[in-house]
């Protein structure tokens, strides 16, 4: 993880070092204004069109969309969320949808 040296945008603060992440799944596209439609039954993106990425959206938002869609598609929800959003767990054994982790994210976008 981590920008190497010869990388444009490398923060000072920035350290390449090795991580080991699972197998995992991702979406090829990002969530289209349609879909989140669907699912939540609103649009907050300031650019509107319904095949454009949604945007706007806060995490706790994009958590709570992951939860809608795994029960939409009968897979069980990744996060529980509780105190109006201040505590959040991950069940690693559900099969829900999930937002990737930083190594996970990292890793799809160099890829």
């Amino acid at each position: 993880m981590g920008s190497p040296e010869s990388e444009d945008w490398l923060s000072n603060d920035e350290t390449q070092h090795r991580v080991t992440i699972a197998s995992f799944y991702m979406a090829k596209f990002e969530v289209t204004q349609k879909q989140w439609r669907e699912i939540t039954g609103k649009n907050p993106s300031n650019f509107t069109g319904d095949k454009l990425p949604v945007e706007s959206i806060t995490w706790l938002e994009a958590i709570e969309f992951c939860n809608a869609l795994s029960k939409r598609d009968g897979r069980t929800p990744v996060y529980t969320i509780r105190d109006g959003g201040n505590t959040i767990t991950w069940n690693r054994s559900a099969n829900g949808y999930r937002l990737p982790t930083e190594a996970e994210w990292e890793y799809a976008a160099r890829s």
